[in-house]
């Protein structure tokens, strides 16, 4: 199976090098990375080429997130997308984990996960499920 992250950004030079690093620190690593820059006016741009060849950018006139990820998608080569927002950071089990599933239940069309919001010291959100379960983080 091959995975395609696609990355929509808009003025995120602050963040989106986390976003990638996390991307790129996967236990199963990403066939490609992606990042759509949406019309940003500081150096997100730049940010994301100091990559390398381990992201390939697309710049566009701002159209929103929507329009970003779709553009993202059309340039993807993977069998599966995988979307990071530029303001976050993956599990480094993500991708194995939600791989995983996909083997287990062959028939799959789509796979998502729960996500939890924190702060620099603290856990904010927990959970957005609620629900735990086989792939859920471990504390």
């Amino acid at each position: 199976m091959t995975v395609s992250v696609v990355i929509p950004c808009y003025n995120r030079a602050d963040l989106i090098g986390r976003a990638i690093e996390s991307a790129l620190s996967q236990s199963v690593p990403p066939d490609e990375i992606i990042v759509v820059d949406d019309g940003s006016i500081d150096d997100s741009i730049a940010v994301a080429q100091s990559f390398g060849n381990n992201v390939r950018t697309i710049e566009q006139a701002n159209a929103g997130a929507a329009a970003a990820r779709n553009r993202g998608i059309e340039a993807s080569c993977g069998e599966w997308i995988a979307f990071l927002d530029s303001d976050d950071e993956w599990h480094p089990r993500k991708l194995e984990r939600q791989l995983a599933a996909v083997a287990q239940f062959p028939a799959t069309d789509l796979v998502f996960c729960d996500t939890l919001v924190r702060s620099e010291t603290e856990v904010l959100i927990p959970s957005r499920f609620g629900l735990g379960g086989l792939y859920g983080l471990e504390t």
